[in-house]
């Protein structure tokens, strides 16, 4: 009797350690792939073309960066390109640590650069962060070079082709 009370226990911590899950698991990976998020009122469409982990300067650890531009139609006036870093495989709340974006206007034929967003905030929420997808949302104010865009329903999602 001792022998099954004994194997009983056992099986009973195999399932519940087995049931435990970590927060990637809680958000899984869409097969969709999309960035897209409302700029001073006007939805926009993003595609991400380029991505990349860079190991941080006091080597503790890893920077992961997204390139995003803007789809253009002939009725938009402008377009952007941004790049957002943050910190490899960190989940949770403000995790997003640059943003920072380049504003091209089709009338004036101009570019507002900006380098690395310092002023204003960002809220965001980074659910999945691991080395085959990535999930995230975000809004907020952000002043560069004295003007101010207003983000509201920022999402990305990525499934990489190939895990990192």
């Amino acid at each position: 009797m001792k022998r099954y009370s004994y194997l009983l226990i056992v099986f009973s911590a195999l399932i519940s350690l087995n049931s435990c899950s970590n927060d990637d698991e809680d958000y899984p990976c869409s097969e969709a792939n999309s960035a897209t998020m409302v700029i001073n009122g006007e939805s926009r469409e993003f595609q991400v073309f380029g991505r990349g982990i860079d190991i941080n300067s006091n080597g503790t650890g890893y920077t992961l960066s997204f390139w995003l531009s803007s789809l253009e139609s002939e009725s938009e006036q402008d377009s952007y390109s941004i790049v957002i870093k943050l910190p490899y495989q960190r989940t949770g709340t403000d995790i997003i640590e640059r943003f920072g974006y380049v504003k091209r206007n089709k009338s004036t034929r101009t570019e507002e650069a900006g380098d690395v967003v310092t002023e204003g905030e960002l809220e965001n929420r980074v659910y999945v962060n691991k080395n085959t997808c990535f999930r995230a949302t975000f809004s907020g104010n952000i002043t560069q070079n004295g003007t101010e865009l207003v983000i509201t329903e920022g999402s990305i999602e990525q499934t990489y082709d190939e895990p990192f």
